[in-house]
């Protein structure tokens, strides 16, 4: 499958290879069936130089596991009188996908754009300068499917000892197989 805009294409790639031939580096790309070979060619010979991107694939996640989750997150709420958002950001700290970095304080608006929880941690020095340790935390829309899976699993457990009904184990297994397609 691939799509054309002006003098660029992009493709779905399933299969590509790195190899090595005189002491060059080359890549060998299978071209899905539906490719316009014409446009490719076109976009290949013309006199610029061209950028190539290569991305894994992500799955989409199943909308049903992600909406099993903040109903989940809602009850969760309704017993500790919070919101749902609140109890999401909670969650994210506990069950989420975290990095930890140094940078420079000013960097912080900047951050919390990118990154759902930033949370300083404390001091460092970078390169001679005073900076700060930081946990960013990124917010579930990034995740794939088997970081989904283990921040569900967590809202699950937190649910449970909060005496709140969850799906039975196999009900629960069949949603977050079929994030995994």
């Amino acid at each position: 499958m691939g799509s054309c805009k002006g003098n660029s294409m992009k493709l779905l790639i399933n299969n590509i290879k790195l190899g090595q031939n005189k002491g060059k580096y080359g890549l060998y790309i299978e071209l899905p069936p539906n490719t316009d070979l014409d446009k490719l060619q076109k976009t290949i010979n013309h006199e610029k130089a061209k950028t190539v991107d290569i991305e894994v694939k992500r799955e989409k996640r199943s909308l049903s596991a992600n909406a099993y989750c903040w109903v989940l997150l809602d009850k969760m709420a309704k017993i500790l009188c919070t919101t749902a958002e609140e109890q999401y950001l909670l969650m994210l700290q506990d069950y989420g996908v975290h990095e930890y970095t140094g940078c420079l304080p000013e960097t912080i608006p900047t951050l919390k754009k990118m990154c759902r929880v930033v949370e300083v941690k404390g001091k460092c020095m970078l390169n001679n300068m005073h900076g700060i340790t930081v946990k960013l935390t990124l917010g579930s829309s990034e995740y794939d499917s088997k970081q989904m899976s283990t921040f569900i699993e967590g809202i699950i457990s937190q649910a449970l000892i909060l005496g709140i009904e969850t799906k039975s184990p196999a009900e629960i297994k069949r949603l977050l197989d079929m994030m995994e397609g």
